[in-house]
């Protein structure tokens, strides 16, 4: 349901979050080399949010293949059962984002074919990669070795 978003503090907050463009930052320094590389999220996001949404509907598609495809697509470390395992992560909230936004996947496995397509068109999905800002991704430290990739 879309509604309109109070602006008091907590909801300006969000709502500036929301407007601000999120960018992906890889620092490297590595004794006098130095490398600092951004480039937007969206692209990532909207990649990660089409991955995790196949995952979601391939075990609801699953009962209406051929059986002798699904029991080659089912067996352990196969298509199937990894998608099994990260449907009922993404049903978990595992990915959900640290926003705590209205978007937030619900805890409760959705049930049918319907109800994933209905997560997957309502957009939680590709609020899989939002962290607050500041909070590294990967921080690596070793004796002059530094690498640190973290959303701004």
């Amino acid at each position: 349901m879309l509604g309109l978003r109070r602006l008091d503090g907590p909801g300006r907050r969000a709502y500036l979050d929301d407007l601000r463009p999120r960018v992906l930052v890889v620092r490297i320094r590595a004794g006098k080399v130095r490398l600092l590389w951004a480039v937007p999220m969206a692209p990532f996001e909207g990649l990660l949010a089409f991955a995790l949404g196949v995952a979601l509907l391939a075990p609801a598609v699953a009962p209406v293949l051929p059986r002798r495809v699904r029991a080659r697509l089912e067996r352990p470390g196969g298509p199937l059962a990894v998608a099994h395992r990260t449907a009922s992560q993404v049903a978990s909230g595992a990915f959900t984002g640290a926003t705590g936004s209205e978007h937030a996947i619900a805890a409760e496995p959705p049930r049918g074919l319907l109800a994933r397509l209905s997560l997957i068109a309502g957009g939680g999905l590709g609020e899989a990669l939002r962290l607050p800002p500041g909070i590294p991704y990967l921080s690596v430290r070793a004796d002059d070795v530094a690498i640190d990739v973290r959303p701004y």
